[in-house]
């Protein structure tokens, strides 16, 4: 009879495990009528019953209403461990939501985004003032220096030297591929001692007549007249050394090609220059050499002269005045890049935040409102749990008396209560949090979202009124006459709603 009666057990609670798995939170009732009929409940009674048993003078519950009992009892308790587990999980999940422990962090984070767009400010500041204040000297020195010499012309534009430097190399080589084929006649080295001989030649008149146009003709534009004589006397000097490299190679020309040697030609050729400097008419390569040359030394020497603007020391002022513009104008655009880049990187994080609280505030009333049901469904399962309990002894003490003989015991008529496990109280909501933190950390954001664009707002138009005024000071002058706001970042669609 023992074993019916543990079977009796394993069969209820095997019953309830197998046809009862509820999620996190719920609580499923259970098919009395099914359970009376699995476990035979009826059928043990009325063998009992048949006995007498329990006695009459039975002063408590007989052993299957205990093991009926304990059944209810053991799912109630383990009922209730669930609960609790997903009661803390609750609680847990409200803490980590609560303002409390999170608005600290989010000030800060607030704070440090406008901290460090505000330190970018001031290194902007810095470095634009500078590049503005040298962009506007150089440009007073072109002023001053147009005053000074009497121009009234702006400085000729930056040259691009490859076309000029790419005519003179042509030149080079066109010149020297012309004298070599002329030097080389007569020469005991042949081709190439006419070609090294052309290549010396050649160098020596290009360069001295390009040095010509680049200085001496360019001090002969001068206003000062010291500077004018010293064009005059360089300009003299290297027409003479021009010419004097062209009629040296063409009597050289003369004297090679008389059967010398290359020494002696050169000796021969600095005494007939001397003594009869007509004497390389009498030679038509000569004379062809002489003439190439002095064209392409014309060609040098305009190239000399307008390599850069022709006035002495104007394209210098012009190039820092340039140079500086360019820097003035990398900056600007580096740092209002830079400035829009940190400011859109810390928009996000103050949006990020708002975002964040709208969530949390929109989540702890969800918490709260599942952990009340939770308690509520757990107290209403907990009378559910009793009702089969007392349903189930019921129908075993209406078939035990079916067949019994002797007189029912008296306990029959108590009502069965479970009191192993109590119903849960309704949990205290004060660890959700105060609500008046919420309105605070939003004001906050709000707060720190408007120092931030008012900060982007003052820089960009301080960087706009630099680039039109005479310095920093006279640009921070004018912001401060009514500087331009951009409008407000605002908290994310549903934060406010959910603040109030």
């Amino acid at each position: 009879m023992r074993a019916i009666l543990v079977a009796i057990v394993d069969d209820i609670l095997g019953y309830l495990r197998t046809n009862y798995k509820p999620g996190a939170g719920e609580f499923l009732r259970f098919n009395q009528k099914q359970l009376l009929e699995n476990i035979r409940l009826r059928d043990v009674a009325k063998e009992r019953g048949a006995k007498d048993q329990p006695a009459a003078d039975t002063p408590d519950l007989d052993v299957i209403e205990q093991d009926i009992v304990e059944a209810m009892r053991l799912q109630a308790i383990d009922d209730q461990k669930r609960t609790r587990e997903q009661l803390n999980h609750y609680t847990q999940r409200l803490k980590s939501t609560n303002p409390a422990g999170q608005a600290a962090a989010m000030f800060t984070t607030a704070q440090d985004a406008v901290a460090a767009f505000r330190t970018a400010m001031l290194t902007a500041r810095a470095v634009l003032g500078r590049a503005r204040k040298n962009d506007l000297e150089r440009e007073q020195q072109i002023g001053i220096f147009k005053a000074k010499n009497g121009l009234d012309r702006p400085p000729d534009p930056p040259k691009g030297h490859w076309v000029m430097s790419l005519v003179l190399a042509f030149s080079f080589l066109l010149e020297v591929g012309i004298n070599s084929s002329v030097l080389s006649v007569g020469s005991e080295f042949g081709l190439l001692g006419g070609v090294i001989g052309a290549f010396f030649y050649t160098f020596i008149s290009m360069a001295v007549a390009f040095l010509l146009g680049f200085f001496g003709l360019t001090l002969m534009t001068h206003i000062k007249w010291n500077w004018k004589i010293l064009g005059f006397l360089i300009t003299a000097i290297a027409l003479a050394a021009v010419l004097g490299v062209n009629l040296l190679a063409a009597h050289y020309r003369v004297a090679i090609t008389s059967g010398l040697t290359e020494l002696a030609a050169a000796e021969r050729a600095t005494q007939t220059i001397w003594q009869d400097y007509a004497l390389f008419l009498t030679d038509t390569q000569s004379i062809l050499m002489v003439g190439v040359s002095l064209v392409i030394a014309i060609l040098s020497m305009l190239e000399g002269l307008f390599w850069r603007d022709t006035y002495p020391g104007y394209a210098r002022v012009a190039k820092f005045s340039v140079q500086a513009h360019a820097r003035w104008v990398r900056d600007v655009e580096h740092y209002r890049g830079e400035l829009d880049s940190i400011y859109d990187h810390h928009s996000q994080q103050i949006r990020a935040l708002q975002a964040s609280l709208s969530d949390r505030q929109t989540t702890i009333p969800q918490i709260i409102g599942n952990r009340r049901l939770l308690v509520l469904n757990f107290n209403t399962h907990l009378s559910h749990i009793q009702d089969v309990g007392r349903y189930l002894i019921a129908n075993y003490r209406e078939a035990n008396c079916e067949t019994r003989k002797a007189q029912k015991p008296k306990y029959f008529k108590q009502v069965w209560q479970l009191d192993a496990v109590s119903p849960m109280e309704t949990p205290d909501d004060s660890d959700a949090g105060d609500p008046k933190a919420w309105n605070e950390v939003g004001e906050r954001l709000i707060e720190a979202s408007k120092e931030l664009n008012d900060a982007h707002a003052d820089i960009v138009s301080w960087i706009d009124l630099l680039g039109r005024s005479k310095s920093a000071e006279e640009a921070d002058a004018v912001r401060t006459q009514g500087s331009r706001k951009r409008p407000n970042l605002t908290l994310v669609e549903g934060a406010h709603e959910a603040q109030g």
